[in-house]
């Protein structure tokens, strides 16, 4: 489970049906961090504890009856993350497009405990506005995309100009980053028309012959 405030509440409930508990403690990692004398039995009952980011924390209730008779809880791995993703390196692979030709954007993201869990883009379209795509890091796309480098291949369905206003990554414990990027990103779809002529008669090459009579 991943908790993302340094400030992490344990839950517990003791229950001694002959003589009574006489204390409880939590014990992290195989130390005993708080330990509560004032034990009312069958409620719940918690413990608070301040605790660093970290990937891995190992967490029981030791409890005592009155004849030092003792007993543990299982143990239970809690994590706390409370650092959000960083976003850096925005980019795009052009400024001039066709419509329905494709342009890669991509960037790079780097969380320390819990690592990233998504990533989405807004661009505004010359049409349709404001938009949301997902980026994906697996490897083999586009902007040599993979591990920290986040990437789409968007194709341009719109003409007119179009920009990337706002990038937001989220990582596994729920922490959030939205951030603009640190330069404009702006670039122009136009539309290309063909003409195509096709001749239809006469069927075969004229010749004209030209003589004073």
């Amino acid at each position: 489970t991943w908790m993302t405030s340094n400030n992490v509440t344990f839950k517990y409930n003791g229950t001694d049906n002959v003589i009574g508990i006489s204390n409880c403690s939590l014990i992290i990692d195989g130390n005993s961090n708080k330990t509560n004398a004032t034990i009312s039995e069958g409620i719940s009952q918690n413990f608070t504890a301040s605790l660093e980011n970290s990937v891995n924390y190992n967490w029981s209730i030791n409890c005592t009856d009155r004849l030092n008779n003792g007993n543990a809880s299982q143990i239970r791995i809690i994590k706390v993350d409370t650092t959000y993703p960083s976003l850096a390196n925005e980019s795009k692979n052009g400024t001039n497009f066709n419509v329905n030709s494709y342009i890669c954007l991509n960037v790079s993201l780097n969380d320390t405990f819990s690592g990233v869990k998504s990533v989405n883009v807004t661009i505004n379209f010359p049409l349709s506005g404001l938009t949301n795509r997902s980026l994906s890091n697996a490897s083999g796309g586009c902007g040599n995309s993979g591990g920290s480098i986040w990437a789409i291949s968007l194709q341009n369905t719109e003409e007119g100009n179009y920009n990337w206003t706002m990038t937001t990554a989220e990582d596994y414990a729920g922490n959030i980053n939205s951030t603009f990027p640190p330069a404009i990103l702006n670039w122009s779809v136009v539309s290309e028309v063909f003409i195509n002529t096709t001749m239809e008669a006469p069927l075969a090459d004229v010749i004209v012959n030209e003589s004073d009579a």
